[in-house]
């Protein structure tokens, strides 16, 4: 298997589930995304069967180079189904969000649709194995710090003041539960090539909602 954004939280579970099923795992380092005749040399002498995309930049808010967005979320998943075009893989599961099903439009939102766009048509002239999955809120053990969660518990054991807004929604999923899913679809992308799979608990929690959770637990107040 080789996986982009492996150092990530979801590339982290991801990598540390397949390797407890028996695959080898090697990570793609970033830079060779950037270094066209390297990612070949790279990607021919492992020659993997299964391929995620997880590499990303604009799901974090203090990611705001716009610049950065297009280019990693257009320019290298270009650059990655091009350097593994003529390979006989057996799945190439692509990262897309759930924010591109939002009604507001950003920069991350478009480039991630953009993506999807290029998948598609790549599929349609290639035939390749190729799926592309839309996370919703993924929640689970070492989160980004920055999230919703981790914020709040910390604001309630550590007395941490936070701006917050009651009113927003999330659609939350286990990470591992991400991770199971994800694994099925590469097993199932042959006969699954070119569509996009949204995956969550297709139910919604405001933020609110989460902080009385978080209070409860932790019995004290954020």
């Amino acid at each position: 298997c080789l996986i982009t954004g492996s150092t990530g939280f979801i590339g982290k579970h991801l990598s540390e589930m397949l390797s407890e099923k028996g695959f080898q795992v090697f990570p793609l380092p970033q830079e060779l995304l950037y270094i066209r005749d390297q990612l070949k040399k790279f990607i021919k002498e492992i020659s993997p069967e299964y391929i995620f995309h997880l590499a990303a930049y604009g799901n974090k808010y203090h990611q705001e180079d716009e610049q950065e967005m297009f280019n990693s979320n257009i320019l290298l998943l270009w650059r990655l189904l091009q350097a593994t075009k003529d390979m006989n893989y057996k799945a190439f599961i692509n990262f897309s969000s759930s924010s591109t099903l939002l009604d507001y439009e950003t920069f991350y939102s478009a480039t991630k649709g953009a993506g999807e766009r290029i998948v598609k048509a790549f599929v349609n002239k290639y035939k390749k194995p190729i799926v592309t999955i839309r996370p919703a809120s993924v929640i689970g053990i070492n989160e980004q710090w920055e999230h919703l969660i981790p914020t709040l518990i910390r604001s309630c054991l550590e007395g941490k003041e936070m701006p917050f807004v009651s009113e927003p929604t999330h659609d939350f999923i286990d990470v591992r539960d991400l991770v199971d899913a994800v694994i099925l679809l590469a097993v199932k992308a042959q006969e699954q090539k070119g569509k996009i799979f949204n995956i969550s608990n297709n139910k919604t929690y405001t933020n609110e909602e989460v902080k009385n959770l978080i209070e409860k637990y932790t019995h004290k107040k954020a």
